[in-house]
């Protein structure tokens, strides 16, 4: 199965995908999460913990973590081919996109399960890109399974569903304080942002280039986008009022996420045919660039804290 992921897999690179994770020093297997209250530095890296989708020869390889530089299996269930994880803020379940099926026909449903591998449940149809909440208490996730793409956001533990967009969307994005969620029109050049409990909502109209991901910023009054202007794919700061053309930020960086410092996290593109590639941090005022990891895919998903 050919990877159809989001931000530089569209269009950079023909990708394939197996999700893995990389776990900075061990996760545990545990409990349900429930509303997560950081006991940790943010900015201590070292006690991050990445996941993201492991891409090779444009097929998928399973579910994997890495644990002291070795890769290992997360998930036993041969049936699910894996991409997109997101792992819960407290590292003790992870969502991820899974396909079933076989002789090129599949289909997509949403993955949850304890990072041990253990505990999987499966969910719906049509269902991808999940991503939780940062107090763990929900999840978000594009539902392909209607006549226009839309957004919804669930309970994890009930399933109880709330549909935000009701128009054609893709790449959901929390708000650093899980009150609104922002998304990006199919095929276009406008992400859209609402009050996840009824408050405002809007829309902003990136005509810059074609917008492939966006990120918000820590003030949730400005986000990260990355832009496919020609053939590059650079980072962006746009307002959420609307004003003024996007702040160039990095370039050759593309499908950004908010990190738990306060920085952006993202891929370096400059060489798409790598087997491996620059996960970085962006300071959204300065545009400074530092390594975070080595990353063999594409979906990161960063946490500050693991069990």
């Amino acid at each position: 199965m050919r990877y159809r992921g989001r931000g530089t897999g569209r269009a950079a690179r023909t990708l394939a995908v197996a999700s893995v994770m990389v776990l900075l020093a061990g996760l545990a297997a545990c409990a349900p999460a429930a509303s997560v209250k950081q006991t940790c530095d943010p900015t201590d890296r070292d006690h991050w913990a990445i996941a993201y989708t492991k891409l090779k020869n444009s097929y998928v390889k399973g579910v994997y973590w890495l644990v002291g530089g070795k890769p290992r299996p997360i998930n036993n269930d041969k049936v699910i081919q894996a991409q997109t994880p997101s792992l819960s803020p407290d590292g003790r379940r992870v969502y991820f996109e899974g396909f079933y099926g076989k002789g090129g026909k599949y289909s997509n449903k949403m993955v949850l399960a304890d990072t041990d591998g253990t505990h999987l449940k499966v969910f719906g149809e049509g269902i991808s890109t999940p991503v939780w909440s940062p107090d763990g208490t929900r999840v978000a996730y594009r539902d392909t399974d209607t006549d226009a793409d839309t957004i919804v956001m669930a309970d994890p533990d009930n399933g109880h569903r709330h549909r935000i967009a009701t128009d054609a969307a893709t790449d959901p994005a929390w708000s650093a304080d899980g009150t609104k969620l922002a998304w990006t029109s199919t095929g276009g050049t406008t992400f859209h942002w609402k009050s996840v409990d009824g408050g405002g909502e809007g829309s902003v109209d990136v005509v810059s280039g074609d917008l492939l991901t966006q990120a918000w910023l820590p003030d949730g009054k400005s986000v990260a986008v990355s832009l496919v202007v020609g053939d590059d794919i650079d980072l962006y700061l746009v307002s959420l009022s609307g004003k003024g053309k996007p702040r160039f930020l990095a370039k050759n960086v593309g499908a950004p996420s908010t990190l738990p410092d306060g920085t952006i996290g993202a891929l370096d593109v400059a060489h798409p045919d790598a087997d491996v590639s620059d996960y970085v941090s962006v300071d959204p005022k300065t545009g400074k660039r530092e390594n975070v990891a080595k990353i063999q895919g594409d979906d990161v998903s960063v946490i500050a804290c693991y069990p």
